[in-house]
């Protein structure tokens, strides 16, 4: 790891003699591989009583309170001042939304909530220990070799032994979700094209490992299957050059990626039809009175499967449905509230969820309090004020990304991750942000040279 120039004066703090320090970077890379491996069940471990994510998103809260008091260190890995400045009043922001909400900054419920905040500081991990993954063939091919794992892992060829360490020794064992999937199969591409460029190996590596998970993605999620189909067709474009001038080795990969495709699909779905009739299939219960105006359809003007009645927005599809009465009645709740510039803050689970009158919104075992979309969810938190913060952030992160690198590749990785946090829990847990942050920081904050 190489030190940062900062206005021609080389800093010799503390924390870059600390983050110099090479075991660090294998530790974090190390944390990194296996949460992408994991995902959900190793941050679930214990360690001394405390959670592995727990503790990581401790250790982002840290980082973010140090933002507020020390800036100018950071300004040795992120130049921009606006960006900086920006993540100091989303930070700021979190403090006066609990003050004006009256939410209890001595209750971990407030931490837990606002976690969505802390893990943003996880880019600088990013920058600061990631490197190694470019100059070590090992850790590189590590991460390549990842995919294969997860796939083979959610696909039927979980060990026993590893399921038994995370029933003993985690709060839960759960198989990889769709959504982490989906990331885990983006970032790999993206950590692939970012060191070796587009030639014959990466460009390989994306159609096989695309015919691959692409089966698998639609068998758990719709939502993290068309968030990579997104990153797929984005990623064929920027390999248009490779396409035209490699005609005849994209041919054989396209038929090799064909077979792998056939295969995975045979794997997952037993036949070459695509029928989701599983046991292990995850159904949502949608509320009564979703389910009377489905049937009812017929009454009102339908437009790709969407329609309104009675004022409200619907869709013919069940889990649709599901997500779009939540996000109205939130809207509706905080209107009548008065809170839409304030929020709900962070002192409690949303009301909505707990709607006698709806049943089923916290899941099979009564735990889920996601409304499972990102911006929905900052909005209900810390209301219009919030969000409007959070949307001009990542509209900077991107100027600054093009500025850095002369290009806006920045989005092959946020309109993928973005897609899916609209209609899933994703950005608000633990494992999916440090996964998304850590590379967004390395892959596209990062200057060439550093």
């Amino acid at each position: 790891m190489v030190l940062h120039i900062y206005n021609g004066n080389l800093k010799k703090t503390m924390f870059e003699k600390l983050i110099k320090i090479k075991t660090l970077d294998y530790v974090y890379l190390l944390i990194l591989g296996l949460i992408l491996i994991f995902a959900r069940s190793f941050v679930g471990i214990y360690i001394f009583s405390f959670r592995i994510g727990e503790i990581l998103i401790l250790v982002s809260f840290a980082v973010s309170i140090l933002l507020l008091i020390f800036p100018k260190y950071f300004r040795i890995y992120i130049e921009d001042k606006q960006l900086l400045d920006l993540q100091k009043l989303v930070v700021a922001s979190f403090f006066l939304v609990s003050l004006i909400t009256a939410s209890s900054l001595t209750s971990s419920y407030a931490f837990k909530s606002s976690s969505y905040i802390w893990t943003i500081s996880f880019i600088y991990f990013g920058i600061l220990f990631m490197g190694e993954i470019k100059y070590n063939s090992l850790v590189f091919y590590s991460f390549m070799a990842a995919p294969v794992f997860i796939y083979l892992f959610a696909t039927g060829y979980y060990p026993n032994f590893i399921m038994d360490f995370f029933n003993n020794y985690a709060d839960k064992f759960q198989f990889v979700k769709g959504s982490d999937l989906m990331l885990a199969y983006i970032v790999i591409n993206l950590l692939a094209i970012n060191i070796k460029g587009v030639k014959t190996a990466t460009f390989g590596y994306l159609l096989f490992s695309t015919a691959a998970y692409l089966p698998l993605l639609l068998f758990n999620s719709r939502g993290a299957f068309l968030s990579a189909f997104a990153f797929f067709v984005i990623q064929l474009f920027y390999s248009r050059k490779y396409i035209f001038y490699n005609k005849t080795k994209t041919l054989v990969l396209l038929l090799i990626s064909y077979l792998f495709f056939y295969v995975s699909v045979l794997q997952i779905f037993g036949e070459f039809n695509f029928d989701r009739t599983n046991e292990a299939t995850q159904t949502i219960v949608v509320t009564d009175k979703v389910s009377k105006i489905v049937k009812q359809k017929n009454t009102s003007e339908a437009f790709y499967g969407f329609y309104f009645e009675d004022g409200r927005l619907y869709s013919k599809d069940n889990t649709t449905n599901w997500r779009l009465d939540i996000w109205q009645d939130i809207y509706e709740d905080m209107t009548s509230k008065s809170i839409i510039f304030k929020g709900h803050g962070y002192k409690e689970i949303f009301p909505v969820m707990l709607d006698p009158e709806a049943p089923g919104r916290l899941g099979r075992d009564g735990l889920n309090e996601n409304v499972h979309n990102f911006l929905v969810n900052i909005f209900a938190r810390g209301g219009i004020f919030q969000l409007i913060l959070f949307l001009i952030f990542f509209t900077r992160l991107i100027i600054y990304s093009k500025d850095l690198r002369g290009d806006l590749k920045i989005l092959t990785l946020l309109i993928p991750v973005f897609m899916n946090s609209f209609f899933d829990a994703t950005l608000e847990g633990v494992q999916y942000p440090i996964i998304f942050y850590s590379f967004l920081g390395y892959l596209y904050l990062t200057k060439e040279n550093d």
